[in-house]
């Protein structure tokens, strides 16, 4: 995070950026972006992909939504971290079952279904 702004850092242990669930503001991306690309001096993807280390592209080098996270910790009030109740499923066969506890939403990830798959004609 501070290769591409120098103050920007982990702001807080307890809460991380990388989640399923994240609103955007577009006046804070906005500002974001006008941070970056004034430090840098080109646009903003060019900076992003100046930054990253190319010895760290097959680990975790950039993530989007941890830098989103802690540029609104640093800069703006308006944020709202919630708990939500939320449950990572294989299929969505069992969807009743879950329609009955109070879950905000699920995740299915195309790459951990069970479920067979419709074919792609």
């Amino acid at each position: 995070m501070p290769k591409v702004l120098p103050y920007l850092k982990r702001v807080t242990p307890d809460y991380s950026g990388v989640t399923h669930h994240m609103l955007f503001q577009k006046s804070i991306i906005q500002d974001f972006m006008a941070q970056i690309e004034e430090f840098h001096g080109c646009p903003m993807w060019k900076a992003i992909c100046r930054t990253i280390d190319r010895r760290e592209l097959r680990g975790s080098s950039f993530s989007e939504y941890e830098m989103y996270f802690n540029f609104c910790l640093l800069n703006t009030d308006q944020r709202k971290i919630r708990a939500l109740n939320w449950r990572n499923v294989t299929s969505f066969i069992d969807m009743e079952e879950l329609r009955t506890k109070e879950i905000s939403y699920v995740s299915c990830h195309d790459w951990s279904r069970t479920e067979v798959k419709p074919r792609q004609t």
